[in-house]
This record gives structure tokens, C-alpha cells and sequence, in this order.
């Protein structure tokens, strides 16, 4: 059974920029899905036309102090024919890195949250999704012992959870260098960095695996530090 789909999309985007330097930005789809297979099986295959809307959004935002760049979508989908029902699915991505000693302390906030296929090759049907939550948090402290020379120690604690799958984790890193530099574009770093990850087993609501590791790197660039 071959799979065969048509599709067409209809789109209207506006941006602007208002007060204080922040950049945001609206965009609206519409769009037509046809598959004559759509749960990709060699046969019984079921045929379905895919009626889909979605509103996206974005802001920006770059001052001394912060930094801010987040985006969100929300998908809705309706499946004209067959036995599935309507689904909708909302996905946002945030960025927030807020400089409370400029040059000295920056706390950064990262979150992702969205759907993730549970088979992929059944990436059309509404119950092949489930919801996946990325959140990170941590500091970055400078210290400058001279013009050219500093000491960097930065922390990041990161989740992963699941709605469904029983694998969420706990990431711990840290990292402690330091860094000189030759020009206003050549650096070196000397640092090492400690990571631990913890598997939480939501069921039994406890962990079930920790691993441990430390690195030493030594980095020396031009232009992109």
C-alpha cells in the first residue's frame, strides 16, 4: 500500500516593534491534508482529509539588564473523515537571561514546552502524541581578577518530564574556568565541569539511576566566545 497525501496551507503574518525595544510578531495558518494512509500500514488502510488552524506568536526583547525571546504556537486540527477525534496542541519556547549585576551575576531561565511523537510513524494520528516539559535555571557569576583575566562559575538544574512515558530526569551541572583574553576577539578558557543526571521513575515516584561525571576543557577561540 503506497501512501499518497495532498496538502495546501493558507498564511497572514503581521510584526512590530513597540516601546522599549521589544520585537513581537503574529502569524495565522490555515491548511488541507489529504493521506489515503494514514496510519501507514500495509493493509486495512484508512483514508482521512485533515482540516488545520494554528496561531502563532513571538516576542523580543534585548536591554542591559534583559533579555527576552519567547515564541508560542497553538495547533488545532479537525479530521473531517474516520474515526479520529479533533486534537489541539500547544507548544512555547522561552528565553530569559536577566543580568541582576550587570557584568557580574546573570540568571538564566529556559523553558520548552511541546509534543513529542510516541511512534513516529504514526505521526498523523492524534493519540501518537504526548506532552514534553524542558526547564532549565542557573547562574553565571564573573569575577575579573585583571582586565584580561576572569573566573567564570556557572550552575544549570534542568528537568525533563513527560506526561506519559515513565523516563523523566534531573540534570545538575556545574562548571568553574578561567578565562583570558589576547584581544577583543581572541580568548582562552581552562575549566572543569561536574554533571549528574537522576531518572525519576514517576510511578514509584522515586529515582531508579544516577550517573555521575566530571570534565576538564580547554578551549581557545577566535570571535565566537
Amino acid at each position: 500500500m503506497k501512501l499518497r497525501s495532498a496538502a495546501g496551507t493558507l498564511m497572514l503574518a503581521c510584526g512590530t516593534t513597540v516601546a522599549h525595544g521589544a520585537d513581537y510578531s503574529l502569524q495565522a495558518n490555515a491548511g488541507y491534508l489529504y493521506s489515503n494512509n494514514v496510519q501507514q500500514t500495509p493493509q486495512d488502510a484508512t483514508s482521512v482529509s485533515i482540516l488545520s488552524a494554528s496561531l502563532d506568536g513571538a516576542i523580543q526583547h534585548d536591554s542591559r539588564r534583559l533579555l527576552l525571546d519567547a515564541e508560542g504556537t497553538y495547533f488545532y486540527r479537525y479530521f473531517a473523515d474516520g474515526p479520529y477525534q479533533s486534537d489541539s496542541r500547544p507548544e512555547l519556547r522561552s528565553l530569559v537571561e536577566w543580568a541582576v549585576i550587570p557584568g557580574r551575576l546573570r540568571l538564566n531561565f529556559e523553558d520548552t514546552y511541546g509534543q513529542v511523537a510516541v511512534d513516529p510513524t504514526d505521526g498523523l494520528l492524534p493519540s501518537d502524541y504526548q506532552n514534553l516539559n524542558v526547564l532549565s535555571v542557573g547562574p553565571l557569576i564573573t569575577l575579573p581578577f585583571t582586565v584580561d583575566t576572569k573566573a567564570l562559575i556557572s550552575g544549570d538544574y534542568r528537568t525533563v518530564k513527560f506526561a506519559d512515558s515513565d523516563a523523566d530526569t534531573i540534570r545538575t551541572t556545574g562548571h568553574a574556568g578561567i578565562q583570558h583574553d589576547f584581544s577583543g576577539a581572541t580568548a582562552a578558557t581552562l575549566g572543569v565541569s561536574y554533571a549528574r543526571t537522576v531518572r525519576i521513575s514517576v510511578g514509584r515516584n522515586s529515582d531508579c539511576g544516577t550517573r555521575d561525571g566530571c570534565a576538564v576543557r580547554f578551549q581557545c577561540a577566535k570571535g565566537i566566545l
